[in-house]
């Protein structure tokens, strides 16, 4: 058998995989919040950019009605439709993603239930040491 050190130790290893899993955890949530977070500001900006074609889909919807033989004021009415179209796609994308990352924040629940169910583990195997350490003593 190897030597009794820390690194052979099953407790040790035990404790050594909980904190290191928590360390790996917390840094994957707060990717996920990152993530999240670029996928509120797309959204910000996107509605913002929706506006700007609405005013202009207004505007060119006047200039066609007073213009209609003018083309370039129906093509650029319907570019700005296409591109709003668009940009709510991208909207919807955005929102679908945002959700996406809190489903994967969900999923990662499961390492705080496997960390407490080590630690009881742990906990009872020092509880079972300190008892063979009293009755070996004595």
């Amino acid at each position: 058998p190897p030597p009794p050190t820390d690194d052979h130790k099953v407790v040790h290893q035990l404790d050594d995989v909980t904190r290191d899993s928590e360390v790996k955890a917390t840094e994957i949530f707060d990717k996920l919040e990152a993530i999240s977070n670029f996928f509120m500001n797309t959204e910000e900006d996107a509605n913002s950019a929706i506006e700007s074609i609405e005013n202009n889909i207004k505007l060119f919807e006047k200039l066609s009605q007073q213009f209609p033989n003018i083309d370039t004021f129906s093509k650029a009415l319907e570019e700005n439709k296409k591109l709003k179209s668009t940009i709510e796609g991208m909207i919807e994308n955005s929102q679908n993603g945002s959700d996406e990352t809190m489903m994967a924040m969900d999923i990662m629940q499961y390492q705080d239930i496997h960390r407490q169910k080590i630690e009881r583990v742990i906990n009872v195997m020092r509880a079972l040491s300190r008892y063979m350490s009293n009755l070996f003593e004595g």
